[in-house]
C-alpha cells in the first residue's frame, strides 16, 4: 500500500531531531531559509516536467530542512517582545503583567511546608489551595513603564478564590518573574524544559488573590469556552453525586484533572504500569468513540449521520479535556477513520497516524520530546505493528465465539502496547513492572465501565439528580474495584523494580530492531 504521509512524517521528525543534535539557533535560520524555498521550487518544476522520483525526493529532503526549522523558531523565539528576552540569567524580578488566560485554571491543594526545625503531626499540617493560570501576556510594567510584550507565562497564585477564568483579560500587580527552575542534579525533572515544550518560558508567583484584576474579556475561541462550561457542568455533576477520592479520581480519568488524585494513588499505578488511565489518552478517545457510536446506533441513527454525531462529540472532548497531544492523536486518527465510513473510503492506520504526528508537531515541534508523546505513539504502532501478529503466532485459526476473541485481541494489543513502551518508560521513569501485562489486562477493561458510568452519571445529572447518583453509586464501586486491584498487585512480590536510565542509543537500537523483524516478517509473509 502507496503511504506518502508516512515517509513525509519520518523526514520532518528527522529534521527536528538533527535541529536538536546540531543546535540550531537563531543564527543559523538564514542559511535554512534559502536552501528550504530553492529545494521546493526546484521540486515543484520536476513535478510539473513528470519527473516524480526526483520531485518526491527534494520533498523529503526539504521535510529535512523544514524540520530544523520548525525547531529553530521554537526552541529559540527570534521576537525581541518575547517574554524570554525580558528576562535576565536566573534573577527573580517584580514586575506587573497584563495579557488573556488562555486555559482553564489548575486548583490544587498542597501541604504548606514547615518552617525548619519545626516538626507536626499529619493532623496538624496546613493546607494551602494555590491556582496555576496560563497566561498569553500582551503588556508588562518594569520600572515604571509598560512596555508590549509576547508568549506564555505561568501564574502560581496562593490562596483561595483566585480570579482569572478563560479568557478574561488580567492585570497582575507586584509578581515575582523569573525563568522556569533548573534541575538541582542531573536526574532530577527538568522543569524548565518541560515548559519551554509547552511554549511557557517564564514563571509568576502571586502571593494573594487581591494583586490579581479582571479587566475584561480577551481573544477567546467561542468553541473552547462552550466545551470548559460543559466540562464545570460535568464536574459539578460528579461533585454531587460520588464521594472522595472517587471524585478526584473520576475527573482525572474522564476530564484529565490529574491534579487533584492523591500522589500515593498516582504512585499505586505507576508501580503497576498503569497509570497511564489516570491521564487522558489515546485509550480514553477510543473508548468515548465506542460508547458514542453503539449509542447512537441502539437509537437506530442511520451509519453515516452516526459517524457524524461521533466526530461532533469527538471534537468536544477534545477541547474539554485540553486538548493534549494523545488526544490530538487519537482524535485524528479516528476521526479519519469515521470519515471513511462517511464517503465510503476505507483509511490506512499508518498514514493517519502520521497525518496526526504530523499536525501535532507542525504546531509545536518540541512536542517530539515529550514523554507522553513518545509513549502514546509508541504504544499504538506497536499494536498497530505486533498485534495482528500476536494473534496469529498464538492462534493459528481464528478462535469461535465472541468473548474469546475478545480476550484474544485484548490480550493481543496490551502485550503489544507493552513491547513498544517498555524502554521508554525505564528511560524516562526508571522503572520496570513485570505485573503491567496482568495488571493492564484487568484494569483496562474496567476503565471502559468506569468512563461509561461517567458520561451516564454527568448526562443524567442534567435532567435527574437521583438517576445520576445511582450510576456514580455504581461508578463509585467500579473504581474502589480498581484501586483495591492496583493496590494489591503493587504490593506483590517482584511487581516493579527500579532499573538504571538506559542508554538513548539501547532505546534507540530496541526499536530498530522490532521495526527491522517487523518489515522483514512482512516480505517474508508476502512471497
Amino acid at each position: 500500500m502507496h503511504r506518502p504521509l508516512v515517509g513525509l512524517c519520518l523526514f520532518y521528525i528527522a529534521g527536528i531531531f538533527l535541529g536538536w543534535g546540531l543546535g540550531i539557533t537563531s543564527s543559523h535560520l538564514p542559511y535554512l531559509y534559502f536552501p528550504l524555498v530553492l529545494l521546493f521550487l526546484t521540486a515543484a518544476f520536476f513535478f510539473l516536467k513528470g519527473k516524480l522520483k526526483l520531485s518526491n525526493l527534494l520533498i523529503y529532503i526539504s521535510l529535512l530542512l523544514l524540520g530544523m526549522l520548525a525547531y529553530s523558531l521554537k526552541a529559540n523565539p527570534t521576537s525581541p517582545y518575547h517574554i524570554a528576552n525580558f528576562l535576565r540569567g536566573e534573577e527573580t524580578e517584580r514586575v506587573s503583567l497584563e495579557g488573556t488566560v488562555v486555559k482553564d485554571p489548575e486548583v490544587r491543594v498542597e501541604v504548606v511546608p514547615l518552617a525548619e526545625g519545626r516538626e507536626i503531626t499529619g493532623e496538624e499540617q496546613e493546607l494551602e489551595e494555590r491556582t496555576i493560570l496560563i497566561l498569553r501576556a500582551e503588556r508588562i510594567k518594569k520600572k515604571e513603564k509598560w512596555e508590549q510584550v509576547k508568549g506564555l507565562v505561568q501564574i502560581s497564585v496562593r490562596g483561595e478564590g483566585a480570579p482569572g477564568d478563560y479568557g478574561e483579560r488580567i492585570r497582575i500587580v507586584g509578581a515575582s518573574l523569573r525563568k522556569p527552575p533548573l534541575p538541582e542534579n542531573p536526574r532530577e525533572f527538568d522543569y524548565r524544559r518541560y515548559l519551554v515544550r509547552k511554549g511557557i518560558y517564564a514563571v509568576a508567583s502571586v502571593h494573594f488573590p487581591g494583586q490579581i484584576e479582571v479587566l475584561g474579556t480577551g481573544r477567546v475561541n467561542p468553541f473552547v469556552r462552550m466545551a470548559l462550561s460543559i466540562k464545570e457542568r460535568m464536574k459539578g455533576v460528579i461533585e454531587e453525586t460520588m464521594e472522595y477520592p472517587q471524585t478526584v479520581l473520576l475527573k482525572g480519568i474522564l476530564l484529565g484533572e490529574r491534579w487533584g488524585i492523591p500522589e500515593d494513588l498516582q504512585e499505586t499505578f505507576t508501580r503497576t504500569g498503569t497509570v497511564h488511565i489516570l491521564a487522558i489518552s489515546g485509550l480514553h478517545v477510543g473508548l468515548v468513540v465506542v460508547i458514542f457510536f453503539v449509542l447512537f446506533r441502539a437509537v437506530r441513527i442511520p451509519g453515516k449521520v452516526r459517524a457524524i454525531f461521533t466526530i461532533v462529540i469527538l471534537v468536544t472532548y477534545a477541547l474539554i479535556t485540553g486538548g493534549r497531544p494523545p488526544v490530538i492523536r487519537a482524535s485524528i486518527v479516528a476521526g479519519i477513520v469515521l470519515s471513511g465510513m462517511i464517503i465510503n473510503r476505507e483509511s490506512d492506520l499508518f498514514n493517519s497516524l502520521s497525518l496526526a504526528a504530523l499536525v501535532i508537531l507542525a504546531f509545536n515541534p518540541l512536542e517530539l520530546f515529550d514523554a507522553g508523546f513518545q509513549l502514546s505513539f509508541a504504544a499504538v504502532l506497536a499494536i498497530i505493528s505486533l498485534a495482528p501478529r500476536i494473534d496469529a503466532f498464538f492462534l493459528k485459526e481464528p478462535p469461535g465465539g465472541t468473548f474469546k476473541r475478545y480476550l484474544l485481541k485484548s490480550f493481543s494489543a496490551i502485550l503489544a502496547a507493552q513491547v513498544g513502551i517498555i524502554p521508554l518508560v525505564a528511560y524516562y521513569y526508571s522503572i520496570f513492572s513485570p505485573i503491567a501485562l496482568a495488571a493492564n489486562f484487568l484494569i483496562v477493561p474496567l476503565l471502559g465501565l468506569v468512563v461509561a458510568l461517567g458520561f451516564s452519571t454527568c448526562l443524567s445529572g442534567l435532567v435527574s439528580l437521583p438517576l445520576a447518583k445511582l450510576f456514580g453509586a455504581a461508578n463509585g464501586i467500579v473504581l474502589t474495584v480498581v484501586v483495591k486491584s492496583a493496590d494489591f498487585l503493587s504490593h506483590l512480590p517482584f511487581s516493579f523494580t527500579y532499573v538504571g536510565r538506559p542508554r538513548l542509543a539501547v532505546v534507540l537500537g530496541y526499536y530498530l530492531v522490532i521495526g527491522v523483524a517487523v518489515y522483514a516478517k512482512g516480505s517474508f509473509d508476502k512471497k
